[in-house]
């Protein structure tokens, strides 16, 4: 995976954190891979500040769409620039939470076509149907019922893996959602997987 210098971000949050969604789209909005350019049709992250994102590209010459996971961060020598990689699905990359609105829209795919993104769209369809089940039980916990949440991958940016945190469901202005109990971040309700917390 190589990782492309974006140089010193021009977009932040009303809290002054680099809005990365802000700085993707306008990274990712023509891109060439192995020479054929394609451009960006949507994008989809669970926050502004998540370290990864799913992206439907259309290639300008034939109208073919795809899919690619976008991975961001800061340069690691924490000097303030930006930098992402761009992970085609047909690498099979280790990220499966493309959500169906962007599946849905890319170009089917023969089979035997595509080995890589055959296996990426089946295991990415498969979550899906994981959430699904997932959710009645989410739907069933009262509001302000509390859980320990344990992140479980490396896609929130300040968030290292590991890291415990105590949520509590509450009533958010398109629904309910997680809040931090200590900072008052708010979280999706589906970005965070009911095998990933423990109700308390």
């Amino acid at each position: 995976m190589d990782w492309i210098k974006g140089g010193t971000p021009t977009h932040f949050t009303s809290k002054g954190k680099v809005d990365r969604r802000a700085e993707l789209q306008d990274k990712v909005s023509t891109v060439t891979i192995d020479g054929v350019e394609s451009k960006l049709e949507r994008l989809s992250m669970n926050c502004t500040h998540s370290a990864s994102a799913y992206a439907l590209f259309e290639e300008t010459s034939t109208g073919r769409k795809w899919v690619a996971v976008l991975l961001c961060r800061n340069t690691p020598d924490s000097d303030g620039e930006f930098e992402y990689a761009i992970l085609p699905e047909s690498i099979n990359p280790p990220y499966y939470k493309c959500s169906a609105p962007i599946l849905k829209k890319a170009t089917p795919l023969s089979p035997g076509e595509n080995p890589g993104a055959e296996e990426w769209r089946k295991r990415c369809w498969r979550e899906i149907e994981i959430e699904k089940e997932d959710l009645p039980a989410y739907d069933a916990l009262p509001e302000g019922a509390k859980v320990l949440w344990t992140v479980a991958t490396d896609d929130w940016a300040f968030l290292p893996k590991g890291t415990r945190l105590m949520l509590v469901k509450a009533k958010g202005p398109k629904g309910w959602i997680w809040k931090d109990a200590s900072t008052g971040t708010v979280y999706d309700k589906r970005s965070i997987p009911k095998s990933d917390y423990e109700v308390i």
